[in-house]
């Protein structure tokens, strides 16, 4: 029996046929590093490149595909903005819907840097509280780094009024839409975000080995890494404009070939997807809620992504991905996902919760098929 796969925030899948056949396109018929000299076959890949990028600039709401930069996932993109653009004391702001791909940085820069950073509680349901923003300000804060969504139950931060609380108060904002990115269209551009950083191989339906970054003002980040790029070949210094000054390096190509046909794809499908999406979505919730015993975690009523976590009283977590996966062939995430903030907020530490997450393939016979299992699984306990 095929497994069903409900752990789509980790890795969308499966992808659509069309991903396979255009890394397989670019394979058979282009082949050549984009940007590596004049001939056809290098400029025919720097058009794909350059496409991609109005692609995703689509989803973004950015009016200038050139300040997307690609890189090889979100972790390597966030890494970036932070180490570029902090400097030694600075006070960072993140929240508890962070992953550890902005909390490990800032960690690190904590001990390396003398930066300090502090966390934006949300409350028992996931929901936060401006006031609350407002009180860990100091005279050095000089970003904002916010998941647009939590991993954990797919929640939003209340982007609008957090964006504005940017801008009044003179405080760069860097967004995390490594979750929401073509769940949601996004409009960095017009919210006055600064940075942006995400991955490719969610919500886009692209392969991984693909993240982007986006800088409104490059010349405020400085480059991770330094290297060739195909630019300025006689300078000894990488080049200050975007896309390459963050693009160092052959880019993965094969990945963009891929992530062009994807992004078509869901252009053309999205609307039909995102309420397919809220439509199963809403009806596990709903069949959840019967089950004594389960403790379903966030709340439907500020905007999600479709990411619903819960525990079961008594059965550990991880027992409960065990019993889907061995006797039912259900696919789901137990644990911490990465988020230990998020986990603490909800009391849910030291063991996580069980987390499902749906993607365009899934179907209502799969929902229908988890909630039995789990019923199943209570009459065992």
């Amino acid at each position: 029996m095929k497994p069903i796969y409900l752990d789509n925030a980790s890795s969308s899948h499966p992808k659509p046929s069309c991903m396979l056949a255009g890394m397989q396109d670019y394979l058979l018929h282009i082949g050549a590093n984009p940007n590596r000299g004049n001939h056809q076959l290098s400029q025919r890949g720097q058009q794909m490149v350059y496409e991609t990028r109005e692609l995703l600039s689509q989803f973004l709401g950015i009016g200038h595909p050139n300040k997307i930069s690609f890189t090889y996932n979100a972790t390597y993109a966030i890494n970036t903005l932070l180490s570029g653009f902090l400097n030694p004391f600075d006070h960072i702001i993140t929240s508890s819907y962070d992953h550890n791909a902005v909390v490990r940085p800032l960690h690190h820069l904590s001990k390396k840097a003398n930066i300090t950073y502090d966390v934006w509680k949300c409350d028992l349901k996931g929901q936060f509280n401006l006031a609350d923003l407002e009180k860990l300000l100091t005279p050095k804060t000089r970003l904002l780094i916010f998941s647009h969504a939590s991993n954990v139950i797919g929640s939003l931060i209340p982007l609008n009024e957090v964006a504005m609380f940017a801008r009044k108060k003179k405080i760069a904002f860097a967004l995390d839409c490594t979750q929401t990115a073509g769940h949601i269209d996004l409009e960095l551009e017009s919210l006055g975000i600064d940075m942006a950083a995400g991955t490719c191989h969610k919500a886009l339906l692209g392969p991984t080995g693909l993240g982007f970054l986006y800088i409104k003002n490059p010349d405020l980040v400085s480059p991770f890494v330094q290297g060739g790029g195909g630019f300025l070949a006689s300078s000894l210094d990488q080049p200050e404009t975007s896309p390459a000054k963050f693009e160092a390096g052959t880019i993965n190509f094969l990945g963009l070939s891929a992530l062009n046909s994807s992004l078509k794809w869901l252009s053309v499908k999205k609307n039909e997807i995102r309420s397919h999406h809220q439509q199963l979505t809403q009806h596990l919730r709903y069949e959840l809620l019967k089950i004594p015993g389960l403790i379903l975690y966030g709340t439907d009523n500020n905007g999600s992504i479709p990411i619903i976590s819960f525990n079961i009283k008594d059965i550990a977590p991880s027992l409960i991905e065990s019993y889907l996966e061995i006797n039912h062939q259900l696919i789901v995430r137990s644990g911490l996902q990465c988020a230990p903030l998020m986990h603490e907020a909800l009391n849910t530490l030291p063991d996580g919760a069980v987390r499902v997450s749906l993607g365009p393939f899934n179907r209502a016979t799969h929902v229908t098929k988890l909630v039995k299992a789990l019923w199943d699984l209570k009459s065992y306990s």
